[in-house]
């Protein structure tokens, strides 16, 4: 229950830094924000934000059970889920419960949250999470290890906007050379 509790408060803050900051922030941004987020606590070696299993759901690394998350924070009335057309996005009502966090913990949320907000699209972060090589080997709903996305966290959080997209444009074109490619008939 611990953890499911903290990924609810982990989404509601995010929520409400985002609104107060005039970001964007739709489901796919989110999901993303909290995973890169446990990312980054694990390349810190800070205590891990929710301890929630991230799993490969069909759109995307996503925080396990996270679907429950925000429709406890709906009926508990701290947000209101907003269904658009093209997307769904989110309002705060309440202040988050932030007691389950440290100073770190927070501050990753914030820096994550603003990096993804401020330089990505849903789209594009979400092309950049599936072409890590680990995407292609799991099946929907499968354990992410977190440390196959350690480098690209590493690049994500400490390079200038300029120097990602140098980067992602650079990824895109990468091939794996032969001697490092996994075979299909494993």
């Amino acid at each position: 229950m611990d953890a499911f509790i903290r990924l609810a408060n982990a989404m509601h803050f995010v929520i409400e830094f985002a609104r107060l900051n005039k970001f964007r922030l739709n489901a796919t941004l989110l999901l993303k924000i909290i995973f890169f987020s446990e990312v980054r606590a694990l390349y810190d070696g800070c205590e891990p934000l929710t301890k929630v299993r991230m799993i490969k759901a069909q759109y995307g690394p996503a925080p396990e059970h996270y679907q429950d998350a925000l429709n406890w924070l709906v009926i508990e009335k701290k947000i209101q889920i907003l269904t658009g057309k093209d997307e769904t996005s989110f309002k705060d009502i309440s202040s988050p419960d932030v007691a389950l966090f440290n100073d770190q913990q927070l501050d990753i949320l914030r820096s994550v949250t603003h990096i993804i907000c401020t330089e990505f699209t849903a789209s594009i972060i979400s092309d950049w999470t599936h072409k890590n090589r680990i995407w292609d080997l799991l099946d929907i709903n499968e354990k992410i290890p977190l440390s196959a996305y350690l480098p690209n966290s590493k690049i994500f959080m400490e390079f200038t906007p300029e120097e990602l997209e140098k980067y992602r444009l650079k990824a895109e074109s990468y091939e794996v050379p032969e001697e490092f490619q996994i075979s299909s008939d494993l």
